[in-house]
């Protein structure tokens, strides 16, 4: 799974070449501001190449049946949206204290207190830039301060992000499943675990070590899931009173 996430990486930067007109994910030195526009573009990137490497690594996921698949996915999607941005600001910001930033979908930054500038000129938003930012202030606001810090002090990394995303995909909570898959993820998820536990293990750590960094990465999920709903609530919002379209992850 590691290895498609690399290769999900490599490709989504690849991909942004195409229609950016500066180079994203290259160093912390060189990140753009982002746009509204480039964000929404890079989102709809994000989520077809990120299918396509679940279905390729993260078995037995290509085995369910195409509605089970399209259920767990439609669960998903929004929250790898969500932990790539904590993800990448987390490898660009880490250790710049009192960070306010945060990496968007497209490889360029938001600001907390320039918010407004995001969804400045750009022909998919509908309302006032700074009534716009209003409606999100508060979920960005919870990730920039409450989630990547927590992100940073449980020192992720790719192996960390990737068990996390797998107990993520597999939900066997959503709702339609068939019993089946249920079991499956049930299953899976089990596996995860244990790997992720080996992960640590390989660390040589001592064993009440072992047990608090693990531990402090699995309490990362509550928070992962909770951004997502406030950034879904967002959006739910803004299109009511049709601010701004919306990106297919959180719809």
């Amino acid at each position: 799974m590691v290895e498609g996430y690399h290769k999900f990486r490599s490709l989504r930067k690849a991909s942004y070449s195409l229609f950016m007109d500066e180079p994203r994910f290259i160093n912390s030195e060189s990140i753009p501001e982002s746009t509204y526009s480039n964000n929404k573009k890079s989102c709809q990137v994000e989520s077809s190449l990120a299918y396509d490497m679940i279905m390729e690594y993260f078995e037995p996921f290509s085995q369910l049946s195409l509605d089970d698949r399209n259920k767990l996915f439609e669960n998903f999607q929004g929250i790898l949206s969500c932990c790539e941005k904590g993800y990448n600001t987390c490898r660009a910001y880490g250790n710049v204290e009192n960070n306010d930033r945060l990496i968007m979908s497209d490889g360029g930054y938001v600001q907390l207190g320039q918010l407004s500038k995001y969804y400045s000129n750009s022909s998919e938003v509908n309302g006032d830039p700074e009534e716009v930012a209003r409606f999100f202030i508060a979920s960005i606001t919870y990730a920039v301060t409450i989630v990547i810090p927590a992100m940073v002090k449980a020192e992720v990394d790719d192996y960390i992000m990737v068990a996390l995303y797998g107990l993520c995909l597999f939900q066997e909570g959503v709702t339609g499943l068939s019993e089946e898959t249920k079991k499956i993820c049930l299953k899976i998820k089990d596996e995860i675990l244990k790997d992720l536990y080996q992960y640590y293990r390989s660390k040589n750590l001592a064993d009440e070590d072992l047990n608090f960094k693990m531990s402090k990465a699995l309490m990362l999920l509550p928070g992962f899931e909770q951004i997502t709903r406030l950034v879904k609530e967002n959006f739910r919002v803004a299109d009511l009173f049709s601010l701004c379209e919306i990106p297919r992850a959180y719809k």
